[in-house]
C-alpha cells in the first residue's frame, strides 16, 4: 500500500500511463507487474504486508469486500492482479496518515507485542481506505439492479453450505444468468462462486479454530464435495493449508 501524500506519482502499466494525484492510496497487489514514478516534490509512504496477516474471522463482515478491493476477487483468467487507485477524502487521509506513523513507530521499537500492534494498525488502516473505496463505487451503482445483487449475497451468504448454480440463482432473481453474472462481479468485486468460496473458507476458518472437527467433515459442511476442492480453494485464499491454519491457532 502506498499513499501519497504530496506531488503526484505515474504508473506505467501494459504501456498505458496513469497519473496518481496526492490524497491517494495505491494498493499494488503481489504479482504485479507495473513501473510505478514519483514526480518532482513527490512525497511518499509505504506498507508491505501478505494478505495472510489478515484474518477474516476478525474482519467478519467486511473480509470479501477489503479482499476484492486488493485484488483477491479477481477473474481467475485475468493476466494480472489489477492495482486499486483510492482517492481519499481529507478527514480520511489525514487518518491514515496518521495511522501509518504509527505502523513506522512500532517498528522503530522493540516494545512487546509490537508485530501484533502493527497488524492490528494496518487492519484499521486498510479499514479506512475500504470505505472510501465502496464510498466511490457506491456513487456509481446505484439503481434497483444493485438491490437485487445484495439480495443475492445475502442469499448465497445464507445457503453457503447448498449446491448453488448459476442458472438457479440468476433465475431466482429474475435474471439471465450471463448478466447476472456480469451484473454481480460488477457490483462486488469479484465473480459469484469466487464470492460463495470465500464464504465458505471464512466459516471454514472459524470451524478450524473452534472445534475439532476433521478437516474433511469441515470440508463438506461448508458446501466442498471433495475434500482436494477445499484444500485448493483454503490455500489459494489463505495463502496456507486448513492444517496449517489450525497448527495457528493453537500456537
Amino acid at each position: 500500500m502506498i499513499l501519497v501524500r504530496q506531488g503526484a506519482v505515474r504508473i506505467m502499466r501494459q504501456g498505458d500511463p496513469k497519473i496518481v494525484l496526492p490524497r491517494s492510496a495505491i494498493h499494488v497487489p503481489s504479482g504485479a507487474s507495473s513501473q510505478i514514478s514519483a514526480g518532482a516534490g513527490a512525497d511518499l509512504a509505504q506498507v508491505a504486508f501478505r494478505k495472510s496477516v489478515l484474518d477474516p474471522e476478525t474482519l467478519g463482515g467486511a473480509a470479501d469486500g477489503l479482499f476484492s478491493m486488493m485484488g483477491a476477487g479477481q477473474d481467475p483468467a485475468a493476466a494480472e492482479p489489477p492495482i486499486r487507485v483510492v482517492r481519499l477524502p481529507p478527514a480520511a487521509f489525514d487518518e491514515a496518515c496518521s495511522l501509518l506513523k504509527r505502523i513506522e513507530t512500532e517498528g522503530g521499537q522493540r516494545r512487546p507485542g509490537r508485530e501484533i500492534m502493527q497488524r492490528l494498525v494496518l487492519v484499521e488502516l486498510l479499514m479506512v481506505v475500504y470505505r472510501c473505496f465502496r464510498a466511490g463505487e457506491e456513487a456509481g451503482n446505484a439503481g434497483p439492479a444493485r438491490f437485487r445483487i445484495e439480495e443475492a449475497a445475502d442469499y448465497i451468504r445464507e445457503r453457503y453450505a447448498e449446491e448453488l448454480s448459476l442458472p438457479e440463482l440468476a433465475s431466482h432473481f429474475g435474471f439471465n444468468p450471463s448478466y447476472f453474472s456480469r451484473l454481480f462481479a460488477r457490483q462486488t468485486g469479484m465473480h459469484v462462486f469466487e464470492y460463495l468460496n470465500r464464504i465458505r473458507i471464512r466459516k471454514s476458518c472459524l470451524l478450524l479454530k473452534r472445534t475439532s472437527m476433521s478437516i474433511l467433515e469441515i470440508a463438506f459442511s461448508v458446501g466442498y464435495n471433495s475434500l482436494s476442492h477445499f484444500n485448493r480453494y483454503f490455500r489459494r485464499i489463505m495463502e496456507m493449508s486448513p492444517r496449517e491454519y489450525r497448527g495457528r491457532g493453537k500456537k
